[in-house]
């Protein structure tokens, strides 16, 4: 297959800024569903909700991305938006704590909602405008590919960074805990471990807990489970954060000003020309 155009540099900064804002958004949304559900005791619907604070700004800032990308150029509108994401990234992360709470969420929610209403239109405008019209589906159908392969990316490589941070904290906690035999630790972790990070609440709310209620220990044992989970998702927050600072730079610089065609070129000159020809 002959694609002159993959050699082109601001074609290449759009396929990056769409696999990284795949893998490091869109593959997040994953988790963080994960958290608002099996955490916080959301319902399908009250989590697809709540994550409206995200989606919802493409309806506000989608028709101004235009408008801002004509004054400052795709460029720096694509670095920009990554930038804003990755700083929700890290907010994100410095604010969750347990118990959780929805308040925390709130404004790395919006800085991510922000980030996206602003990059998709330039990626798709600084990867169409940089090559030929003839190979313009072939472009966008490369685009797309990148991004949809970035999110199956995001989606396994976080589940991985959620679940070594979860397994990592869940066993340095357990083992500090003074006031529980050794072997019943060792159960608790082999349960949990089986379980996984993505159980949540729901083992607590199991009927096989239910002897295990009247513990004194019983609600310590639900912290750390809950803190463990969110040590797993500081570190997909930061992997999240890295990932958007990474396209972020590609963008700003691979991404050039779009130059403009042959055509344009001749009817400058042709006004030009004109121009002179009535002064003299």
């Amino acid at each position: 297959m002959n694609c002159p155009f993959l050699k082109n540099g601001s074609f290449n900064g759009a396929n990056i800024a769409a696999f990284v804002l795949g893998a490091g958004l869109y593959g997040g949304f994953t988790y963080l569903a994960i958290l608002m559900q099996n955490y916080m005791g959301y319902s399908a619907f009250e989590t697809g909700m709540k994550m409206l604070l995200i989606s919802g700004f493409t309806i506000i800032l989608g028709p101004m991305a235009g408008i801002i990308s004509g004054k400052i150029g795709n460029r720096w509108l694509i670095s920009g938006a990554l930038l804003i994401g990755a700083i929700g990234m890290i907010v994100l992360r410095h604010m969750m704590k347990v118990p959780f709470e929805w308040s925390y969420l709130i404004p790395g929610f919006v800085l991510a909602g922000i980030s996206n209403a602003l990059v998709n239109p330039p990626i798709s405008n600084a990867a169409m405008s940089s090559v030929d019209p003839k190979h313009v589906g072939m472009a966008s159908g490369i685009l797309n590919v990148f991004r949809q392969v970035g999110i199956s990316f995001g989606v396994v490589i976080l589940g991985i960074n959620l679940t070594e941070g979860y397994n990592h904290s869940l066993d340095k906690q357990m083992m500090g805990v003074q006031n529980i035999p050794a072997e019943f630790k060792n159960q608790m972790l082999d349960v949990f471990h089986k379980t996984g990070a993505f159980a949540g609440s729901q083992i607590f709310e199991s009927k096989q807990a239910e002897v295990f209620k009247q513990m004194p220990a019983f609600g310590d044992i639900k912290n750390i489970v809950f803190s463990a989970f969110n040590t797993g998702m500081k570190d997909v927050d930061l992997f999240i954060a890295i990932l958007l600072l990474i396209g972020s730079f590609a963008s700003a610089v691979l991404i050039k000003k779009r130059k403009p065609s042959n055509q344009t070129a001749v009817i400058h000159m042709d006004n030009a020309a004109s121009e002179n020809s009535n002064l003299k």
